[in-house]
């Protein structure tokens, strides 16, 4: 009989941990609860997504093998929060983690764990930061010693069903669950064959070439020594090789490396480039998360097929205010992307442009359909065939943040790509 793993977690929410992780935040006793339930359920979530990717399991396996966590789960936790001065730091060591989990949408699931319990954004950051390692820790627990990567799959996927039956409203659509809820109503209308912003694959890492940086993830807790979870004074192994197996043969060409991609939608922060091996030998150096490696993961799954809703954020794109003409910024990203296209010769793409929506809604309209088609003629400049290719500008439609804010506009401003056959 499989037992519910979140109500098991639910069970550890005494009222002494409650009451310090309320004082922590300065938010309510009863909001407190919620929040904490809440974080729990969006981590698990997230890890039942990665562990159903055919290499998620077996990474995720290794972060619970070769990490030493300690099995208070909970527990530890309030012991931890309560030593003076100790909180701050497990919360910068929780957002890492968390990070490394969710990527961009860590700051979308704190919104939802925020509004779904009454708390304040920052708050359910904090909370978030301090539930998703203690879940962790927890699932170890649960085995009682080495975790295998067969058993941790069927346990996670059992899981399933309780999460689908019980998940609060916006949860799984939040974070791209596949046979989950239908996506929450944004504020514009969405279009008829377009949803409003692009699909971030939640569990786009598929293969050891393409996946999920969770070797990144290993060392990323070997660093920090997260106080709560680890035990003082353990030995590792050094984990920061990166997992892509060694080709045979005559060395590949190597594409030049991308640049830091900025702060916007379906970015990751900065962090150390991982080897993206294309079909065709040519090594890239991406960024974990970055547009190259989530569309590389999604032509090489055969379980995802194309459609019209799926598009990947082709960050790193800059142009001139106000015009079509790409910034030489541009070109390393660019170079990038066509290795790609040039590496998948079947594949063939939609450029979409967009833009915020300050001024004439036509003139963005002109403008975002300029810059898709700037996009893709220095593509076609770069050895891709124009006949894989299609271009369009939608101006300000399908938003992917809020147009109020300067951040939120700059995050509009974007080109996107689709998948069209592969």
């Amino acid at each position: 009989m499989v037992t519910n793993l979140l109500e098991l977690f639910k069970a550890q929410f005494g009222d002494e941990l409650i009451q310090s992780l309320s004082t922590l935040t300065g938010e309510q006793p009863g909001a407190t609860r919620a929040a904490t339930q809440r974080a729990g359920e969006a981590t698990l979530a997230g890890l039942i997504q990665r562990s159903a990717a055919p290499d998620g399991a077996t990474a995720l396996a290794d972060v619970l093998n070769e990490t030493r966590f300690n099995d208070g789960g909970l527990a530890d936790l309030t012991a931890s929060i309560r030593q003076p001065g100790a909180s701050p730091g497990l919360i910068d060591q929780g957002k890492a983690l968390l990070g490394s989990l969710f990527g961009e949408r860590a700051d979308g699931l704190a919104r939802w764990v925020a509004s779904s319990s009454g708390i304040g954004q920052s708050s359910a950051l904090s909370l978030l930061s301090l539930v998703a390692p203690a879940v962790l820790g927890f699932i170890k627990r649960q085995f009682g010693g080495n975790v295998d990567a067969p058993g941790l799959r069927g346990y996670l996927d059992g899981q399933r069903g309780f999460l689908e039956k019980n998940a609060p409203d916006g949860l799984l659509s939040l974070l791209g669950w596949q046979g989950g809820p239908a996506a929450v109503t944004a504020k514009v209308a969405p279009h008829e064959t377009r949803p409003a912003g692009p699909a971030i694959i939640a569990d786009a890492p598929r293969s050891e070439r393409s996946g999920f940086p969770w070797h990144w993830l290993l060392g990323l807790l070997g660093l920090l020594g997260l106080g709560f979870l680890l035990v003082r004074g353990c030995d590792r192994a050094d984990t920061t090789a990166t997992r892509t197996p060694a080709v045979s043969g005559t060395a590949p060409a190597t594409a030049p490396a991308a640049p830091a991609a900025p702060t916007q939608e379906g970015v990751v922060s900065a962090t150390q480039p991982v080897e993206l091996v294309l079909r065709d030998n040519v090594k890239l150096r991406v960024l974990p998360g970055s547009v190259e490696q989530r569309l590389v993961a999604f032509i090489e799954d055969p379980t995802k097929a194309v459609d019209d809703k799926t598009w990947f954020t082709f960050d790193g794109l800059e142009f001139e205010t106000g015009s079509a003409k790409l910034k030489a910024s541009s070109q390393e990203r660019l170079k990038q992307i066509a290795a790609v296209l040039k590496a998948y010769p079947a594949v063939t793409i939609k450029i979409g442009g967009y833009t915020d929506n300050v001024g004439d809604p036509q003139t963005n309209l002109r403008i975002s359909g300029e810059r898709a088609k700037a996009t893709l003629q220095e593509l076609v400049n770069m050895g891709v065939g124009a006949n894989r290719m299609d271009a369009e500008g939608y101006g300000e439609q399908h938003p992917v943040a809020d147009n109020a804010t300067d951040q939120g506009r700059q995050k509009n401003r974007r080109v996107d790509i689709r998948v069209t056959a592969k």
